[in-house]
């Protein structure tokens, strides 16, 4: 049964294509990762913002942040101001590798199913 959608390789190829066509989605994707790597948050685009001012980059997040697909992050307007990253927007920035295999990990234990207690017997 199809669900209508495309295929899965196909969406992960589509992303790969438009992160690679696009330098300031690939800039903004790994800008969000970096930060949430360092700091375990996600980061404040405001502040990311200055500091590419001050480092005198031209790259506008809120423009970006605006347009980002939804299979790789949220607009972070209505997000207080936080970049977010799905799991895909994540796997597309470098030295994301660990993170993934983390959340693969998690993902793995928490639909593993769980052994259900006897009647009669007590949970320890």
């Amino acid at each position: 049964m199809s669900s209508g959608g495309p295929a899965p390789e196909d969406l992960w190829l589509r992303l790969q294509q438009l992160v690679a066509a696009d330098p300031a989605l690939r800039r903004y994707l790994d800008l969000c990762f970096k930060s949430l790597h360092s700091t375990g948050d996600w980061p404040d685009v405001e502040k990311l913002q200055r500091q590419l001012l001050r480092e005198r980059e031209k790259l506008d997040l809120y423009g970006v942040g605006d347009r980002i697909p939804s299979d790789l992050g949220t607009n972070p307007v209505p997000m207080d101001n936080r970049c977010q990253l799905t799991i895909a927007g994540i796997a597309l920035c470098g030295d994301s590798q660990e993170e993934v295999r983390d959340f693969l990990s998690v993902l793995t234990l928490a639909s593993a199913p769980q052994p259900r207690p006897r009647l009669g017997q007590g949970l320890r």
